[in-house]
């Protein structure tokens, strides 16, 4: 994604930011980083994160809210 390997790559990118600007495309990420042997794709479900939680965290219900920031830390820590 991050190389222009050939005619997929513009597709591809594009595939991947209509994913990034859906609004429900943060509840994925969890399986994104937990599954993902990618460090692109990794870092790809994070941007997808840190927009969320920069622009929709005071509107989410804080029952989803703990749920990211449980995720988060647990993450962190390598409890995942």
């Amino acid at each position: 994604m991050h190389h222009d390997a050939g005619p997929n790559h513009k597709e591809a990118h594009e595939i991947l930011n209509q994913l990034k600007e859906h609004p429900d495309s943060w509840q994925r990420v969890d399986k994104i980083l937990q599954t993902s042997n990618s460090q692109q794709t990794k870092f790809y479900g994070l941007q997808i994160l840190e927009s969320v939680i920069k622009t929709r965290w005071k509107v989410l219900p804080r029952n989803q809210c703990d749920g990211i920031k449980d995720f988060i830390v647990e993450l962190v820590i390598g409890i995942r």
